[in-house]
C-alpha cells in the first residue's frame, strides 16, 4: 500500500513537485543516500549528484543539536522520490465534494491542495540537506562511533516522532545533478561576521556580543560586516578582528581555557567575559593611540579615527590583532611580567607604516598590508619579542626566515624595547 501525505502542488520551471512533512522515524525507514545506492561508485564525475557526507561535522556539530537542543529546527529537505512507480496527487476537492460547494475565494487554491501518494517502494534520495537527515538517523537510532572529543552521538528517541518539512520531486539522475549544483551555486556561504552576530553557539561569539554591547568598544565604532576598513571608514576595528583578538586573549586569562574557546561551557562565560573586559580596559586606556581614536565616539570624533588609522599601523585591523596577539604571546610566555609594562613597551613601538621595522613583518614593499595566516603568527612573534617575550631558537630562526628569507643568517632582528 502506497502512503499519501497532506500536501501542496507546485511547479517551478520544468519541474513539479510537493511541499509536505514527514515524520523523522518515516524519514529514516525510506532515505538511502546517494553513496549508499547501487552502482554509485561507478558513475563518472558528471553523473554525480552529491558530496561525500562529512561525518565529522555530522557527529561533533549537527547530530548533538537536534539531540539537545530544544529549540532545535530544521529548513525543508529536497528529497527525490525514486521507485518504479511515479508519485501520484491527489486534489482535495476529490473528496471534499463539487466544485460548486467551495467558497469561491477557495477555488483556485484548493487545487493545488491534495494528498501526495509515495510508492510503497519508493527509497528517498536527499538532493538538499543529506548532512541533517544523516544526523536525525544518527540521533534517533543511537551511534557508537566516537566524536573528537572521545563521547558518543547522544540519543533522543523523541526525534522519531517529530516532522520535518520536505520538498519531493521525482527522481532522474541528470535532473537530480542539476537541482544540486544550482542549490548549492545560488546558496551564499554565510560570512564570518553574519556568522558572529547570529551564532548562539560559539561561546566566544556571545562574550564579543556582549563587549559591544556593554561599550567596551561602542557598537557604532564597530564594522559588523567588514572584514577591513578602508581609508575613509569611520569604525575603530571589525567584529571579526575584535573576535580574533578575543581569542588570543583568552591564553592570557587567570581561568584557563579549554581546547577549543568557542566550546566555553555556560557557566564559564561569565568568569570568561569579565577576565576579557578587564583586558581589554587596560589595553584601550594604556595604548595612546587608541585611546585618542576612542575619545569621541560620536561623529565628532570620526576624522580623528580616520586620520589614526592613517598615521599608525596600529590603528589597522591587522595592526590591532598582531598588537594583542603580540601582548598575549608575551603575557603566556612570562607570566611574571607586569601587564602594565607590556602596555609600555608596546607605546613605544614606533607603529608609523613608512618605519623599515614592519617591512616583511605587517608591509610589503608596496606599502600594502600582508595577508595570509604565516603574516599573522609572524607579526605577532615579532611584537612580543620586541616587548620581552623569549623566543625558541626554532621560533627565532622561523622568524627571520620570514622576515629576511635566504639572507637571514646576515641578518638581525631589531633591539628589543625596554
Amino acid at each position: 500500500m502506497s502512503d499519501p501525505y497532506p500536501a501542496l502542488r507546485a511547479r517551478f520551471g520544468d519541474t513539479d513537485y510537493y511541499l509536505t512533512s514527514m515524520l523523522i522515524e518515516k524519514l529514516n525507514e525510506q532515505i538511502k543516500f546517494p553513496a549508499d545506492l547501487p552502482d554509485w561508485d561507478k558513475l563518472g564525475l558528471e553523473e554525480k549528484f552529491q558530496r561525500k557526507l562529512d561525518l565529522r561535522r555530522i557527529k561533533n556539530e549537527i547530530a548533538p543539536y537536534f539531540a539537545n537542543d530544544p529549540n532545535r529546527f530544521s529548513g525543508s529537505l529536497v528529497l527525490a522520490v525514486k521507485s518504479n512507480k511515479k508519485m501520484t496527487f491527489e486534489q482535495l476537492d476529490k473528496f471534499v465534494g463539487a466544485a460548486d460547494s467551495i467558497p469561491e475565494l477557495y477555488n483556485e487554491a484548493v487545487k493545488d491542495m491534495g494528498f501526495c501518494i509515495i510508492p510503497k517502494d519508493a527509497i528517498l534520495i536527499p538532493l538538499d540537506g543529506q548532512h541533517r537527515a544523516k544526523a536525525f538517523a544518527l540521533v534517533v537510532k543511537g551511534d557508537s562511533d566516537r566524536r573528537d572529543d572521545g563521547s558518543t552521538i547522544p540519543n533522543n528517541d523523541d526525534l522519531r516522532k517529530e516532522k520535518v518539512a520536505v520538498i519531493l520531486v521525482d527522481f532522474n539522475q541528470k535532473k537530480a545533478r542539476h537541482i544540486f549544483n544550482k542549490i548549492n551555486k545560488y546558496a551564499k556561504p554565510t560570512t564570518k561576521a553574519t556568522k558572529l552576530i547570529t551564532d548562539d553557539d560559539d561561546s566566544m561569539a556571545v562574550i564579543v556580543r556582549r563587549m559591544i554591547e556593554g561599550g567596551v568598544i561602542p557598537e557604532r565604532l564597530v564594522s559588523l560586516d567588514k572584514n577591513a576598513l578602508n581609508k575613509k571608514t569611520h569604525e575603530f576595528t571589525t567584529l571579526a578582528t575584535f573576535y580574533d583578538a578575543n581569542m588570543h586573549l583568552l591564553g592570557t586569562s587567570r581561568i584557563r581555557t579549554i581546547t577549543k574557546p568557542e566550546k566555553i561551557p555556560p557557566d564559564e562565560i561569565k568568569p570568561r567575559f569579565e577576565e576579557l573586559k578587564k583586558e581589554w580596559f587596560r589595553l584601550l586606556a594604556g595604548i595612546k593611540s587608541w585611546k585618542k581614536s576612542l575619545e569621541d565616539p560620536t561623529e565628532k570624533g570620526d576624522k580623528t579615527r580616520i586620520k589614526m588609522r592613517q598615521e599608525y599601523i596600529s590603528n589597522r585591523p591587522i595592526g590591532q590583532l598582531a598588537l594583542v596577539g603580540g601582548y598575549a604571546f608575551a603575557s603566556k610566555r612570562n607570566e611574571r611580567i607586569n601587564k602594565d609594562v607590556l602596555v609600555e613597551r608596546l607605546n613605544k613601538i614606533d607603529w608609523r607604516p613608512d618605519k623599515k621595522t614592519w617591512l616583511g613583518i605587517l608591509l610589503k614593499p608596496n606599502g600594502k598590508i600582508m595577508a595570509g595566516t604565516p603574516a599573522k603568527k609572524n607579526a605577532i612573534k615579532f611584537i612580543a619579542y620586541l616587548i620581552g617575550a623569549e623566543l625558541t631558537k626554532e621560533e627565532r630562526g622561523t622568524l627571520m626566515r620570514f622576515i629576511y628569507g635566504d639572507e637571514w643568517r646576515k641578518k638581525r632582528l631589531p633591539e628589543r624595547i625596554k
